[in-house]
């Protein structure tokens, strides 16, 4: 059974779909290409791999909060655990360096609170961006047209960034 499959069967995932259909799509789409990587690295197949990989890094920084870098000692572990695993000396390194890499550009906020705009934007289509600003804007000020158009703004990239993954 594959990890898209398990997930599609998960009663806990079916429930969602009804409350945040938005965050499930993403979920799906992302173990999806999970399955799609894993199949990739049995053939061998590394570009393909690499390419996947970048996708379900994107798909999964608009699911929660970005992390900090890892620990040179967390790197180092993986890096091992992987060439246990049976990685090509090659990948294991680019892996290593990827994980190394700082992102390019401004750091990524909020990307979970477009989702959560979008999915209630599709649940609930007569909320208008104000409300849906009131709603979830984290700031600590009285929420103003500010609010709403930084919320509006970072729900349009999402889904943006979801038509061009296929999502």
């Amino acid at each position: 059974m594959t990890l898209a499959e398990y997930l599609e069967n998960a009663p806990e995932f079916k429930d969602s779909i009804a409350v945040q259909p938005l965050r499930a799509k993403v979920l799906l789409a992302m173990a999806r290409r999970m399955d799609a990587a894993q199949e990739r690295l049995t053939r061998a197949d590394f570009h393909d791999f690499v390419r996947l990989a970048k996708e379900i890094a994107e798909l999964g920084s608009w699911l929660g909060r970005t992390q900090d870098l890892p620990s040179q000692s967390q790197i180092e572990n993986s890096f091992k655990a992987n060439v246990a695993a049976g990685w090509p000396l090659g990948l294991a390194f680019d892996y290593r360096d990827l994980q190394r890499k700082k992102s390019r550009g401004r750091p990524m906020k909020n990307r979970n609170l477009a989702l959560q705009a979008l999915d209630l934007k599709e649940t609930r289509p007569r909320y208008s961006w104000m409300q849906i600003a009131i709603l979830l804007c984290p700031c600590e000020k009285k929420h103003d047209p500010t609010c709403k158009e930084r919320i509006r703004q970072q729900a349009l990239m999402l889904r943006k960034t979801l038509a061009a993954l296929g999502v």
